[in-house]
């Protein structure tokens, strides 16, 4: 076994895997639960020469000694028996009192995690993340890869920046350690587009992605540059927008702001000023940008200058609004649950939408984070204390990874034992050890008969629906397989998504949002007809039709934990298909159905207590399922002929779409992509698969290898159907 040792000062036993990467495997310690160690698995000099420079340059921190680590800053070098350093010790963070910064500037989220933290709470956030990279740049850093994946906030609005490894870093000697990665949404306009391997960053260029994110915190996630087109054509992307500098709250902007999105004067007007500033004659200036310091100041007076609603005393807003509480009249023009609700109201019935949710998804605005946050949610936590600058937080862990495609944001939460993976972008998983293969009988179902599929033998190729937030908002659209003949079906001020065709290319089945939590409804090809076919308390997601037309199998939380239901298309009680216990984490949950072609039976994603997902298929006559999947998967889909199942699964190190057949006997991946694939969706012909990767709408050829058609071109596109030609 391969020793390691701590610097000079002796041998490090290494603990448990915690969680592995494309660049790096990382485990606990025996003995301290405060550090990790990240081991490198190709350590270079030029790696091991910034690591140094680090340990040697460290920057304040903002809360040191409080007990919190606003940064994550690498503490010892890790190095083999040759003293070569190969990889880091870092802190530890309690996850049980901390989030992802995405899951509070999501209403959605924040109100099922977090029902406490008021707009208040976001105002120190955004003060306290500036205060971060106020004492980065202090020390000639440059974080570079600045984004709502590499930060928690804990329940006292306190930051911790993660991923330090990664930023750009001076050098005693020689030039910078760049920063090769970035996320084009936080990018400045003279950067998009570049390669950020050959860049030198600058504190201008985290000025503009500090602005971006503050804008995010206080506008209920929505993007600076995400807005309306009103011209013809195909949208532009939220990049190209930066790049051209379309800011809809700019004076005399060139696209309106999206409906949904809080009035821009909302926020505090010297608040207003900044952004304006950074956005407008910031744009072409960098130097016009302001900076971490005088973005701290001026989030800690607006916080200081708040008022409080006397309808609700969690509603607190700017002090210019005189009597006009914007909470109030945001619930009255979009008939939206309350964002900031009084303790003991209780958000809505939690759940996962398209394994998004859990409080793990990106606010509107970015489709695949939005909806891919994680399987199901967390436990309910206790309402976070009165915000504060400064806070002692204690306990357990996170470690960051960076593996290429995307990040993976490694948690693991102490005194539970349970280890949650995020993936960014895509998904969210929980990394335990796989109980045995086997056949599995739970309590039976009751009995359900299919009738016969609706169109028997070979089936033309009519059109892909899909998801999209080209206009501002998730709408589901249809277009011809080869791109052309674009049509938006929804237009919702809130999100529609996750569309199923029905077996003969009629109708549509969908999620919405538009009722305050997310329900199954149905509509027409061309968008016509639209009404629920759902309408309960619990969250209703991922629709599938049985191929006899009849039915529509989806995933509900009407029993507490995700449970496949099946109702009929003409209406009537749901009936239950798999059978759950408990809550989320402490039981077993079952999602996003997929039907054999000969209606026989239900592949679903599985997972028992302290497991990871599996695909499983369930007879459908006697209740009875079996595990297919031997490692991690999740999202099948049956081929038209029901030889073949593709899946999403991340066991190579980045979730790709895989194939086997219908006995669970692997085929294989579908490509050799590097990119990050998920959404599965076979053609009727079943010769292409389209699929989505890294935001994109692709189609392939479902032998595998050949081209790979963009259908959308960096529009954030997501979950695909394809339907036959009617």
């Amino acid at each position: 076994m391969k020793t390691y040792y701590r610097g000079r000062s002796g041998v490090l036993q290494l603990g448990a895997e915690l969680g592995a990467g494309g660049e790096a495997t990382v485990y606990g310690l025996a003995g301290d639960p405060s550090l990790a160690a990240k081991i490198y698995r190709a350590p270079t000099g030029r790696r091991a020469a910034k690591l140094r420079a680090m340990l040697a340059n460290p920057p304040h921190d903002p809360t040191a000694g409080t007990g919190h680590s606003s940064i994550a800053w690498p503490r010892e070098l890790v190095c083999d028996e040759y003293e070569t350093p190969i990889g880091f010790l870092m802190p530890r963070l309690d996850l049980r009192t901390h989030w992802p910064v995405l899951v509070l500037y999501n209403p959605q989220a924040r109100l099922e995690e977090v029902p406490g933290f008021t707009w208040e709470y976001l105002l120190r956030t955004g003060a306290n993340l500036a205060s971060v990279v106020a004492a980065l740049h202090a020390q000639g850093y440059v974080v570079g890869d600045l984004n709502e994946s590499n930060l928690l906030v804990s329940n006292a609005a306190l930051v911790t920046l993660l991923d330090c490894d990664s930023l750009q870093v001076p050098s005693p000697a020689g030039p910078v350690f760049r920063c090769p990665v970035g996320k084009p949404e936080y990018t400045p306009p003279e950067l998009q587009g570049r390669d950020f391997a050959t860049v030198d960053r600058a504190p201008a260029h985290d000025n503009f992605g500090l602005a971006v994110l503050i804008f995010l915190l206080l506008m209920e996630g929505v993007h600076p540059f995400m807005g309306v087109w009103p011209g013809a054509g195909n949208p532009p992307t939220l990049e190209a927008n930066i790049a051209a500098g379309r800011c809809p709250y700019l004076e005399a902007a060139a696209i309106p702001p999206p409906p949904y999105a809080l009035p821009f004067t909302t926020l505090p007007p010297p608040v207003q000023a900044l952004l304006r500033r950074c956005f407008g004659p910031g744009h072409h200036d960098p130097a016009q940008r302001p900076g971490p310091a005088e973005w701290r100041d001026a989030l800690e007076a607006a916080a200081a200058q708040l008022v409080t609603c006397p309808a609700n005393r969690q509603h607190r807003y700017s002090a210019h609004l005189g009597a006009d509480c914007p909470w109030c009249a945001r619930m009255r023009r979009l008939h939206i649950p309350d964002p900031f609700p009084l303790p003991g109201a209780g958000p809505p019935a939690r759940g996962p939408g398209r394994r998004g949710a859990a409080g793990r998804a990106v606010a509107a605005g970015g489709y695949g984070a939005a909806r891919r946050g994680g399987p199901g949610p967390a436990p309910r936590r206790p309402a976070p204390p009165a915000p504060s600058p400064v806070g002692a937080q204690a306990g357990s862990a996170f470690i960051f990874l960076y593996t290429g495609c995307f990040a993976l944001l490694v948690l693991l939460c102490l005194g539970t034992g349970a280890l949650s993976i995020f993936a960014r972008p895509a998904t969210a998983l929980l990394r335990t050890p796989s109980p045995a293969l086997g056949p599995v009988t739970p309590r039976p179902a009751p009995t359900l008969v299919v009738g016969a599929p609706v169109i028997a033998g070979p089936v033309a190729n009519g059109r892909l629906a899909f998801v999209s937030t080209r206009n501002g908002v998730q709408a589901i659209y249809s277009m011809n397989p080869d791109g052309s003949g674009l049509a938006r079906l929804t237009n919702q001020p809130t999100a529609d998504r996750e569309p199923a065709w029905s077996p003969d290319g009629h109708r549509l089945a969908f999620v919405s949002l538009r009722d305050g939590n997310s329900q199954i409804y149905l509509m027409n090809a061309d968008g016509s007809g639209q009404a629920p076919l759902t309408k309960d308390g619990a969250r209703n997601w991922a629709p599938a039709w049985s191929p006899d037309g009849r039915r529509i199998a989806y995933t509900s939380t009407r029993v507490g934990s995700d449970a496949v239901f099946v109702v009929d298309v003409a209406g009537g009680p749901p009936l239950r298909l798999t059978e759950n216990t408990g809550d989320y984490y402490s039981a077993s949950a079952s999602w996003h159905p997929a039907w054999s072609p000969d209606g026989r039976a239900l592949a679903f994603t599985y997972q028992l207590a302290g497991a990871s997902y599996r695909i499983a298929v369930l007879n459908v006559g006697d209740g009875s399922f079996t595990y297919l999947s031997t490692s991690r998967g999740w999202d099948p889909a049956w081929s038209p002929d029901g030889t073949r199942l593709a899946y999403v699964s991340d066991q190579d190190g980045h979730p790709a779409i895989y194939l086997m057949d219908g006995q669970g006997r692997g085929l294989g991946r579908f490509d050799d992509s590097p990119l990050a694939e998920q959404d599965p969706a076979w053609s009727p012909d079943g010769r292409e698969l389209a699929f989505v990767a890294n935001g994109d709408l692709y189609v392939g050829n479902a032998a595998g290898g050949g081209a790979r058609t963009s259908l959308t071109h960096g529009s954030t596109s997501g979950h695909p159907a394809w339907g036959p030609r009617p």
